[in-house]
C-alpha cells in the first residue's frame, strides 16, 4: 500500500510553488508585452521608412522636373543630341561610331513619334532579323501560347502595326504615354559595357538614379549571330532625363544597343524608363 506523505505545517514547499507560479506568470506577461511592443515598433518603423521613401521620391520628381529640357520637335535636336554625346567614352571603330550615330537618329525619331514603319527601320534596318513573338506579346495580342501566329500577323509589319497602338494600355493606370517630348541634354550619359544587367545599367557608367523602373515591350526580334546571352558583343548604354506630353512627368530613360558583328550594325536590345516618366513603347 502506498503511503501519503503530507507536508508538515509551516513547510516552505507551498510558498515556493506559489512564488514559482507567480514568477512564471510575470515572465509570460513580460514576454507578451515585449512581443506586442516589438510588433508596434516594427510597424512604426515601416511607417517612417514608407514616409521617407515617399518624401524622397517627391524630392527626386521635383528635381527632375526642374532640369533644362530641349524639345525633340526642335529642328536641330538630333544634331545637338549627337554633339552632346561623349564619344570619348566610347572606344569604337570608325564603322561602329558611324553606325551608332545612324541608329541613334532612328532611335530618337521612334521615341518622339512612334510609327510602325519607323520602328521597323530601327529594329531591322541593315540587320538580319527574325521575329518570334514573346509570351508577353502573345498575351497582349490574345494569341494562344504554342499555336502558330495567324496568317494575318505573320509578317513583322502586320504584327507591329497591331501591337503598337496597344502598348499604351498596359500600365497601372492604362494611361501611359507612348512618346517623349523633351530630353535634358545636360545629363546625357553614354558608356560601353560587356553586359546590360540591371546593375550595369542602373549603377554603372550611365547611372542617373531611379525610383521604380519598367521595361519597354520587346516583340521578339532576334538577330543573326547575336544570341540573347552573348557576352562577347559590345554594348552601348545610353541614359538621359526625359519628359512626356505631361510636363509633370519626368525622369531617367535607359536603353542599350548591341553590336551585331555579322551585319556590322547596332541592334536595339533593352529600354527602361522610370515609372515617374509614365512612358512605354516598343523596343
Amino acid at each position: 500500500m502506498m503511503a501519503l506523505v503530507q507536508n508538515p505545517p509551516g513547510s516552505p514547499a507551498p510558498r515556493l510553488l506559489v512564488h514559482g507560479l507567480l514568477a512564471l506568470a510575470a515572465m509570460g506577461l513580460t514576454l507578451a508585452a515585449r512581443v506586442v511592443f516589438q510588433e508596434r515598433h516594427r510597424a512604426e518603423r515601416r511607417q517612417i521608412e514608407d514616409a521617407g521613401r515617399v518624401r524622397r521620391t517627391a524630392e527626386l520628381a521635383a528635381s527632375w522636373r526642374q532640369l533644362p529640357y530641349t524639345a525633340l520637335a526642335e529642328p536641330d535636336f538630333t544634331p545637338r543630341f549627337l554633339a552632346a554625346t561623349n564619344w570619348a567614352a566610347l572606344p569604337l571603330t570608325p564603322l561602329q561610331r558611324e553606325r551608332l550615330a545612324e541608329r541613334l537618329r532612328l532611335m530618337l525619331a521612334h521615341l518622339a513619334e512612334p510609327t510602325p514603319a519607323g520602328y521597323l527601320r530601327l529594329r531591322t534596318g541593315g540587320l538580319t532579323a527574325r521575329l518570334e513573338p514573346t509570351p508577353a506579346v502573345r498575351t497582349l495580342l490574345g494569341l494562344p501560347a504554342g499555336e502558330p501566329v495567324p496568317a494575318e500577323l505573320a509578317r513583322p509589319e502586320a504584327l507591329v502595326a497591331r501591337l503598337l497602338p496597344q502598348v499604351a494600355g498596359t500600365g497601372p493606370s492604362n494611361r501611359l504615354h507612348t512618346r517623349l517630348t523633351a530630353v535634358c541634354l545636360d545629363h546625357l550619359r553614354v558608356g560601353l559595357a560587356a553586359t546590360n544587367t540591371p546593375d550595369a545599367v542602373f549603377n554603372g557608367v550611365t547611372t542617373l538614379g531611379f525610383t521604380m523602373v519598367q521595361q519597354a515591350h520587346d516583340p521578339g526580334f532576334r538577330y543573326a549571330g547575336l544570341e540573347e546571352d552573348d557576352a562577347a558583343a559590345p554594348q552601348v548604354l545610353v541614359a538621359f532625363f526625359a519628359r512626356t506630353e505631361d510636363p509633370a512627368q519626368a525622369g531617367p530613360v535607359y536603353f542599350s544597343l548591341r553590336w551585331a558583328e555579322a551585319d556590322g550594325q547596332w541592334a536595339p536590345h533593352n529600354l527602361f524608363s522610370d515609372m515617374l516618366v509614365g512612358f512605354t513603347t516598343l523596343f
